[in-house]
């Protein structure tokens, strides 16, 4: 049996009725405010703080390098990161213009300081 428009719009407004009644899937802004603000700091404040400490050690291990030279894999050591992690340290570094790359591709790349 197929069914008829008049079917397939019942159907449809029940449907619109039945899902006005529903949940709703996100908080209300009542029950926002009554979520209890954590003391200790968040996550995200966690990891931007060893972030920016990590960055810190990297600007100052130019200093200790004998020719001012870091490598991506010397990040890795000194940090115990990821080939990955280290390479974004460098390049936020590098777009905040406190570090510059030299080299394009391939192991001959390494960076130095900028002088900021």
């Amino acid at each position: 049996m197929v069914p008829t428009i008049i079917q397939i719009l019942i159907i449809f407004i029940l449907g619109v009725l039945v899902g006005g009644f529903l949940p709703r899937s996100h908080p209300s802004p009542e029950r926002k405010k009554k979520v209890p603000q954590l003391k200790e700091p968040s996550l995200i404040a966690r990891q931007r703080e060893k972030k920016d400490a990590n960055k810190k050690r990297i600007l100052s291990a130019f200093a200790a390098m004998p020719e001012g030279k870091l490598t991506n894999f010397d990040l890795e050591i000194l940090l115990d990161v990821s080939d990955a992690t280290a390479a974004r340290y460098l390049d936020e570094l590098e777009k905040e213009g406190q570090i510059r790359q030299v080299g394009s591709v391939g192991p001959q790349v390494y960076y130095q300081r900028t002088s900021n």
